[in-house]
């Protein structure tokens, strides 16, 4: 089964032959052999006797097997599954009884160390998947990375150390072929890099059908290998751990550790090949299948002269040779030479170094008849369009039929022979004009056939319909940008895609008839007609004009971006407290918080929710793995805690836009997984009407179209949502397509991408940064962005940091940081614990619809002091911003007389008298309250409760409702002379006002360090009257 390759033949004897036969000629340089591939180590497991035989140290090529040899577990000898004459090695582990602890070890130190690429090959076989993990290692100084992975939850086939990319999943009881390149890098032992090549019993991520083992390949940057030396010998192993249920079997063949310095090939058989035999052309070691196409790259030539008909046969398992057969036959007596593509590589990035020769030697010479007559046939049309280019197989087809020596027929391309054989195939070049092809059998008489080949300027393609996109809108009258829709023509290539544009209502909107732009005239509705020139086909767009929104300067929806070096506000009125009594400040954030802080998910990973079920409603481990049991309690482990953070979910509707293609998914058809995060306090807002790659939506969309694509999203969203108090104010951009003048009109705000950094008075709200926490994203950049925005020397001081990501288990990336592959819902949690907790007290975690409404009310409020007495302060808030939009409370900080306390604000507001939430507070012995007012609501009054005589103290009694592990701590009292006390979760909480003052206690839940809920006061105030 495993045949060694011959030597390449030397042409030195020949050239030494040349030299005396003509000595005036100099020493011609001979080019320098190329060195054998150096094995550092193989074993195909052929030598060691029957199946069965145990294999250790003593009895194997193997320097040391560890965890081996026992009764439960064993490295043996085996019959091939697949191939009963075939040995191999076999790792089996069996203990039912469920310890699953063992891992076995087989290591190899090789004779040379780490100064070259090192390649690793063999092939691995698991009668189960999963069964286990498979790791080989190699190891150079102190460090090791794994070089071929095989993960033990599903199969999954990896390699390096940072798991981008993968090759799918090992099928069950099918051979895995693998090849892995190791480069060593010397300037930076940190930045080596691996790359690995699979084919044969693997299956996509998505359980797609892949072709029949096809090779994928996949590099890896960032091997790290530390401080190695350069000097000492590698150490390779491989280890196999059992699955959770302590089984597990895997079958190893033809392991091989080598290096090369050329990528050499040579026939098998090189002489006296028979004319109607198959040659294998063997290759010194594995091609780059993924370089060149082996099927078409191979050119056999007769000598010094023209290819010849030949056929490929290959199997990407074995990337290490390739068969040639002639439908033609081969000639008696004729030396062939077998040439590759100049891009065919071999897995080490190295060019092909040479040709392989044959020959049909001498004898046996067939007897043919002589061909009195040839036709050609061919097998697509002989006149090609410019734009619809194809190629032509030619066949000659002769009298007599057979017996005849078909390398002798010659084709030739207008009067240049290019090729002899049977069949040729030829692409006609991309330009007009004709080239004719002939078929010519010369030998002592010639005859022949020619056909021409006329490739012609395109021809007219007929429309077969026509489709309006959108095919229905609804905007309001004074809508100040372009309206134009698109007609969609079917087929897309059709020749002729002149329309002429109507309106069915002139009145309601006019309509150019050659561009098809809009204008809207009154409110009503007309229906927009496209009619193609070609064929008189019709599409229409019903539009629907409502009244106009007569906006102004005053109800702003979204504030225009600012120049670079302009801010719109100065930082300092906004930070730290007022100094005199009855001057007034704006909180930069609310609750006067340093930072505001959002965290986003885009679209909609179906297989998330019970994560965020589960930290939403604190539900256990346990809980969790029986509600989803394909998780598994380690997974589990993380999500059995609730945060508290409010998140915002950019929801898109479908990934498809009608007429243009096959319809795809729709992301929103099961609206309770959203009334479900609403519940928990978190927001769902848009991710666009047509999730779609952003080149394509910017390229083929009309004006029309990206205003649907904005529309149709918001409304879709507050239909599912707006029972529930959700109102879609913000979208997140899909795949960076869209136009910003366009959003602008629909939404208060639109996140794109970037770092994630928003310094205030210089936020874009239409295009707010954000950075991704998608798994491999380094933890320690998202901590120094919290440090630098809460530090009052830096540029990003007091900033709205936003973060998003797609997908809890999406994919799990090698985070170093973090200790290993990690998921992205590991950053989340590293993100809530060791960024946000610690910070609770200067952060405002927001969603992104109430941080943009607060941001953009806060740069535009006009705080005005009306009047200021020791009875009363009367303020009023106004801002620039749409009120049906903008209604988040700004938080306003007031420096009170000294002796005031139960402060009550009273806003005199349209349907009458309101209380707003105050917060009362000393520093430095002086007082201050802070008010939640929402601007352009009326006038504001402050007011202490003055010689109101309260009632005696009243008792309150109040249930925890937090939930999970912990204890809700209770601290407070204005005066510090209340309650400071710990109750377990759920069980009631008396607190008691005293007769002469309110109280304000702080409520939060505190288990294992993490900060479980937002802080929330309670002012519990005795009624007089």
């Amino acid at each position: 089964m495993k045949r060694q390759g011959r030597k390449l033949l030397s042409l030195v004897l020949a050239l030494c032959m040349l030299m005396c036969m003509f000595p005036g000629v100099g020493m011609p340089v001979l080019a320098e052999e190329p060195a054998a591939d150096y094995v550092m180590f193989s074993d195909d497991f052929e030598n060691y006797g029957d199946a069965g035989t145990k294999l250790t140290e003593d009895n194997s090529k193997w320097d040391s097997t560890k965890g081996i040899g026992e009764a439960k577990k064993d490295f043996e000898v085996a019959a091939d599954p697949k191939d009963s004459l075939n040995k191999v090695g076999k790792l089996w582990y069996d203990n039912s009884a469920g310890d699953s602890s063992g891992v076995m070890q087989i290591t190899k130190t090789a004779d040379r160390p780490f100064t070259e690429p090192v390649a690793f090959s063999g092939r691995v076989l698991m009668p189960e998947v999963p069964a286990g993990k498979l790791i080989l290692k190699m190891q150079a100084g102190s460090k090791y990375q794994n070089v071929l992975y095989i993960r033990e939850t599903n199969g999954q086939v990896r390699t390096g150390g940072t798991y981008k990319d993968d090759f799918g999943i090992a099928q069950e009881n099918e051979w895995v072929y693998f090849t892995f390149v190791v480069a060593p890098n010397p300037d930076d032992w940190d930045n080596c890099s691996v790359t690995g090549y699979v084919s044969g019993g693997t299956g996509d991520s998505n359980s797609a059908t892949t072709p029949a083992n096809k090779t994928k390949k996949v590099t890896q940057q960032s091997v790290k290998f530390g401080n190695y030396n350069g000097t000492t010998n590698i150490k390779f192993w491989l280890e196999y751990t059992p699955d959770a249920e302590g089984t597990g079997t895997v079958y190893i063949d033809d392991i091989k550790v080598y290096q090369a310095s050329a990528f050499t090939m040579e026939a098998v058989k090189t002489t006296n090949v028979g004319v109607s035999e198959s040659v294998e052309i063997r290759f010194n070691h594995a091609a780059d299948l993924t370089s060149f196409d082996l099927a078409s790259d191979v050119t056999v030539s007769v000598d010094g002269g023209a290819p010849v008909n030949a056929e490929v046969i290959y199997d990407e398992r074995q990337p290490d040779r390739f068969t040639l057969n002639f439908p033609s036959g081969l000639s008696a007596d004729t030396n062939y030479v077998v040439t590759l593509d100049g891009e065919a590589k071999d897995v080490f990035g190295n060019s092909i170094y040479n040709a392989a020769r044959f020959s049909t030697g001498e004898g046996g010479a067939p007897v043919y008849d002589e061909i009195e007559a040839i036709t050609v046939g061919y097998d697509a049309p002989l006149t090609q369009e410019l734009d619809k280019i194809e190629p032509i197989t030619f066949t000659a087809a002769t009298i007599p039929a057979t017996n005849v020596d078909f390398n002798k027929v010659e084709w030739l391309v207008d009067d240049e022979v290019k090729m002899t054989g049977k069949t040729f195939s030829y692409e006609p070049e991309a330009e007009l004009g004709d080239t004719v092809i002939t078929a010519r059998y010369a030998d002592d008489h010639e005859v022949s056939d020619t056909c021409t080949i006329s490739v012609i300027e395109p021809l007219p393609v007929p429309a077969e319909g026509i489709t309006v996109l959108p095919e229905s809108l609804e905007l309001w009258l004074d809508y100040p940008l372009d309206i134009t829709p698109r007609a969609w023509f079917e087929p897309e290539d059709a020749t002729n895609k002149t329309v002429t544009w109507t309106s069915s209502d002139p009145e309601v909107a006019t309509v150019d008839p050659d561009t098809g732009s809009v204008t809207m005239l009154k409110e009503g509705k007309t229906t927009i007609t496209a009619k193609a020139a070609d064929g008189g086909y019709t599409g229409s767009m019903e539009l629907t004009v409502t009244a106009p929104l007569n906006r102004t300067e005053k109800d702003k929806l979204n504030l225009d971006p600012v120049a670079s070096g302009e801010s719109r506000i100065d930082l300092s009125d906004f930070i730290g407290l007022p100094e005199s009594v009855g001057e007034a400040k704006i909180a930069l954030w609310s609750g006067d918080k340093t930072v505001a802080y959002t965290i986003t998910v885009d679209d909609s990973i179906v297989d998330d929710f019970v994560k965020w079920n589960a930290w939403n409603e604190g539900v256990s481990s346990e809980q969790l793995a029986k509600l989803d049991e394909s998780l598994g309690a380690e997974r589990a482990e993380k999500y059995h805690t609730a945060y508290g953070v409010p998140v915002t979910f950019f929801v898109p509707i479908q990934n498809y836009v009608p007429g243009q293609g096959d319809e795809g998914k729709t992301y929103t058809s099961n609206s309770g997984r959203w009334l479900e995060q609403i519940a928990a306090g978190h927001s769902v807002q848009s991710h666009s009407q047509y999730h779609i790659d952003g080149s394509v939506k910017n390229s083929t969309f009309t004006t029309a179209m990206h205003i649907e694509d904005c529309l149709r999203s918001k409304n879709t969203v507050n239909e599912l949502t707006g029972a529930s108090g959700n109102s879609c104010l913000t979208m997140a951009m899909a795949w960076s397509g869209g136009v910003q003048e366009i959003w602008r009109q629909f939404y208060i705000a639109v996140r794109g991408s970037s770092d994630g950094i928003n310094p205030p008075g210089k936020i874009n709200y239409n295009n707010v940064s954000s950075f991704s926490m998608n798994g491999g994203r380094e933890p320690s950049h998202m901590l120094q962005m919290m440090e630098n925005a809460l530090n009052p020397e830096s540029s990003t001081y007091g900033s709205w940091i936003c973060l998003h990501s797609h997908g809890l288990d999406y994919t799990a990336l090698e985070n170093e940081e973090l200790g290993g592959k990690k998921y992205t819902s590991d950053i989340f949690e590293y993100v809530y614990r060791d960024v946000l907790a610690p910070n609770m007290d200067k952060v405002w975690t927001g969603t992104f619809d109430a941080v943009a409404q607060y941001g953009q009310e806060r740069d535009t409020a006009v705080l005005t002091v009306v009047e200021n007495t020791s009875d009363k302060i009367v303020y009023t808030l106004t801002d620039e911003m749409d009120d049906t939009m903008f209604d988040h409370p700004l938080t306003v900080k007031f420096r009170v007389p000294d002796d005031w306390t139960q402060v009550s604000a009273t806003q005199a507001q349209s349907g009458g008298a309101v209380t707003l939430p105050v917060t009362e507070k000393t520093v430095d012995d002086k007082r201050y309250v802070l008010v939640e007012t929402v601007p352009d609501r009326g006038t504001v009054t402050l007011a202490p409760a003055g010689s109101v005589e309260p009632e005696p103290a009243e008792t309150v009694e109040l249930t925890a409702s937090a939930t999970g592990a912990g204890v809700v701590a209770i601290s407070g009292g204005s005066t510090g002379a209340s309650v400071t006390d710990e109750v377990e979760l759920g069980a009631p909480v008396t607190l008691t006002a005293t007769a002469d003052a309110n109280e304000t206690f702080l409520f939060w839940v505190d288990a294992a360090g993490r900060i479980l809920s937002r802080e929330a006061s309670y002012t519990l105030t005795p009624v007089s009257g």
